[in-house]
């Protein structure tokens, strides 16, 4: 398979894998090929705002519910991706 071809099922299966609410995931495989083409990272750009909505809407979740062990622990995971 050539490396367009790659890229291409890469940046399908991300888009797959966004339409099904898993932007860590798709961010995890665009991350793992190394490439930055301008399709590619508009996908990480897309991938890095929805995790950064579902941040904020655990947060404020975890914070409505008083509960702290939620919060410190929301924040440890995404500060790790």
């Amino acid at each position: 398979m050539t490396n367009k071809l790659i890229m291409e099922n890469v940046i399908n299966r991300a888009n797959q894998l966004l339409q099904h609410g898993e932007p860590e995931q798709a961010l995890l495989l665009l991350n793992e090929q190394g490439n930055t083409t301008s399709e590619c990272e508009q996908l990480k750009s897309v991938c890095k705002r929805m995790l950064s909505q579902q941040y904020l809407y655990l947060l404020r979740e975890a914070k409505n519910e008083e509960d702290t062990k939620t919060i410190t622990e929301i924040m440890e995971k995404y500060t790790l991706l």
